[in-house]
């Protein structure tokens, strides 16, 4: 039955792991104890056996938002960079396309969500179903054991829906009424699973009493994962929470101790041999008042005499800490004891930094991953028809560039119908010939273009390569090979490409037009007229403007 297959399986996600903490066995201990931690809450009660709260002095959180602050990533980050020999205005208008996509997505956010829980958690797991989404790990269940999610032999994520919510699903209906029906509680939980319930198929939505949806699909194109530190033996992997875990467990006996020992070196006790003094100094002895004994009353000695060795202690710990996390205190922007050498600190800073840098590399090429295979698909079906493009104080220049592009795609429209009708491909004349008549056509208001051509990015991978936070593609490097090309070279047409190529990678408009020199020198092979340039209206500053 379908109810104790699903029983079978959770209770298979809740085995315990030896490569576990001890105090943490499971998979969901491990995720719960992260929760708990961040909440500065204890593991099992918050209270000592008199009642009273216990101190928690909370090192976790740092450690995870200096990792967050030294890989996040944003949407400009994301870059076009053209393959070599490809035009760079396919780069430059991708990344205006796109990057004004995402921004429309709320997928900053999302980069800013990602950057959080990656460390935090360390396992970082992505859904794509209406939109992109972040997949709670308290809500996933697979084979603990398991290397990825596609070689778990099930996973299940657990949702709960109102009925009126279940009722908008688009799942079969009569079963949604069934499953309304046989529910007691406010909320309904649905489970999502891949797994082997029943048929041919792996792919489910269902209650623990009926099937509300199925068929077969690939994990891949549902959740991508993303692992801090891979731990052989468990899928789950360490993040820094998880690896704070016993400096975690000893500050706080450290913190509990010292709050405790305060509490005693607080109280103010005295002592006497007069056995005729039976009063309380703190209430029964006014100020001023003179105290007549035999003996003299003193005060017990109840200072604390431990406090250095605390601190010792403090420090060791929280040391040892800084050196697993990397989160160090020049990381984090502290200034580094009187006398330290200039050269201790900025190694110290490029060691850590190394770390992260390590780190960002790898978000970075998950959320290329994502982009290549949800995001650009998605953006590709919304822009594969003609759409406009509009500037904000265009100039004369960058009008020029996307005349640059269209002109290439329309040339290569003619070429594409000339090998249809002529079964052979043109010649050089033809082309020249073919690009100067789309020229002319560029400067007529009656055959002037008003959108961005149909399918301009279809081909979107064979043009240009994503660049994100320069893995692969070390974008600073390039820059200076090309200045130092641009320094050396006399060639003004071999400048100019090396100008633009420069100004692609630094994600600007080229200088100049690729097609703007050589049009005359086409007219005089084809024997035509070399044309005078169409006026245009140079639009006003900050002014949203179609290209008309």
């Amino acid at each position: 039955m379908i109810k104790d297959k699903i029983k079978e399986y959770l209770k298979a996600s809740e085995e315990p792991i030896d490569i576990n903490p001890v105090f943490a066995p499971a998979q969901q201990d491990v995720v719960d104890l992260i929760d708990k931690y961040w909440m500065s809450r204890y593991q099992e009660t918050d209270y000592d056996n008199k009642g009273q709260k216990k101190v928690f002095y909370n090192i976790v959180t740092n450690p995870v938002w200096v990792a967050a602050k030294m890989i996040d990533l944003d949407v400009k980050n994301v870059r076009a960079i053209p393959l070599p020999g490809q035009n760079p205005l396919y780069a430059l208008y991708l990344e205006r396309d796109l990057n004004l996509y995402m921004k429309d997505n709320g997928f900053g956010a999302k980069l800013n969500e990602w950057a959080y829980k990656y460390p935090k958690y360390g396992t970082l797991v992505v859904k794509k179903a209406n939109g992109i989404h972040t997949v709670p790990l308290q809500n996933l269940k697979l084979d603990p054991t398991a290397k990825s999610l596609k070689g778990s032999s099930f996973v299940i994520e657990e949702h709960e829906y109102t009925e009126n919510q279940l009722r908008n699903m688009p799942w079969d209906k009569t079963a949604i009424e069934y499953a309304i029906a046989k529910n007691e509680d406010a909320k309904i939980k649905v489970y999502e699973i891949f797994g082997d319930l029943r048929g041919n198929n792996n792919y489910f939505i269902t209650t623990v009493d009926t099937i509300l949806h199925e068929d077969k699909r690939d994990i891949k194109d549902i959740y991508k994962e993303l692992h801090w530190d891979k731990v052989i033996g468990r899928w789950v992997s360490r993040g820094q929470v998880e690896l704070c875990f016993e400096d975690q467990i000893h500050m706080n006996w450290l913190a509990y101790l010292k709050a405790h020992g305060l509490e005693y070196t607080s109280k103010h006790i005295w002592k006497t041999d007069d056995m005729g003094i039976d009063r309380n100094m703190l209430v029964d002895v006014d100020d001023g008042e003179v105290l007549k004994m035999a003996g003299d009353i003193v005060p017990v000695p109840m200072e604390e005499r431990n406090l250095a060795a605390y601190a010792s202690e403090e420090s060791r710990w929280e040391f040892n800490l800084q050196r697993k996390t990397f989160a160090t205190d020049i990381i984090r922007g502290v200034r580094p004891p009187a006398g330290t050498p200039l050269g201790s600190a900025v190694l110290a800073t490029q060691m850590a930094g190394g770390f992260f840098s390590y780190k960002q590399e790898e978000f970075g090429m998950f959320i290329k991953e994502i982009i290549w295979d949800w995001i650009i698909p998605d953006f590709k079906k919304k822009h594969r028809g003609e759409h406009l493009v509009d500037f904000v104080g265009a100039d004369e220049r960058q009008v020029k560039m996307f005349d640059e592009l269209i002109l290439e795609e329309r040339t290569a429209g003619k070429i594409g119908e000339y090998l249809s009708t002529n079964k052979s491909f043109p010649t050089a004349e033809q082309i020249s010939a073919m690009k100067l008549a789309e020229q002319s056509n560029l400067n007529n208001p009656q055959k002037r273009y008003e959108k961005v051509p149909e399918g301009i990015y279809d081909k979107l991978k064979y043009k240009i390569d994503i660049v994100i936070s320069g893995e692969n593609n070390d974008i600073q490097q390039k820059a200076v090979a090309i200045q130092t090309a641009i320094q050396n070279t006399q060639d003004p047409a071999q400048k100019r490409e090396l100008i633009n190529r420069l100004m692609v990678i630094l994600g600007e408009e080229p200088l100049f037009a690729r097609g703007t020199q050589g049009i005359e020198e086409i007219a005089d092979k084809v024997g035509s007229q070399p044309r005078l340039p169409a006026l245009r209206p140079t639009p006003t500053p900050g002014v949203q403007t179609s290209v008309v």
